[in-house]
């Protein structure tokens, strides 16, 4: 079973509810909706990340641990510096079911067309 994290205070378990409606297989998903994320739990496949709730330093660590994994940023009106630029596999300034269907693809996960 693919594991998901979403690290987004305000729209973490909306996202969580796209995830559910567009994959195929059953999936575990975490939300984290707390203060910044300092430290980014290990052993998940995917990881949707709001850039201003977390640091770069997280997304180094998580980066270099666990190199297979595909990390999203989720990063509202803010440019990226190329140091976060490098740890993320795909970002987006909003994430619509569109992307949501392209990110899970690109994480290996299947999807399913619900119109």
């Amino acid at each position: 079973m693919k594991r998901i994290f979403i690290s987004d205070r305000e729209c973490g378990e909306d996202l969580k509810e796209m995830i559910s409606w567009c994959a195929k297989n059953e999936l575990e998903i975490k939300v984290y909706n707390e203060s910044v994320l300092r430290n980014i739990p290990q052993d998940f496949d995917l990881y949707l990340i709001h850039l201003s709730e977390t640091t770069e330093e997280a997304l180094e660590n998580l980066r270099k641990e666990q190199p297979w994994c595909k990390i999203v940023g989720i990063r509202g009106a803010s440019r990226l510096p190329e140091e976060i630029r490098k740890c993320l596999d795909l970002n987006y300034y909003l994430i619509t079911g569109n992307y949501m269907n392209h990110i899970l693809n690109v994480a290996g996960i299947e999807t399913i067309n619900k119109d």
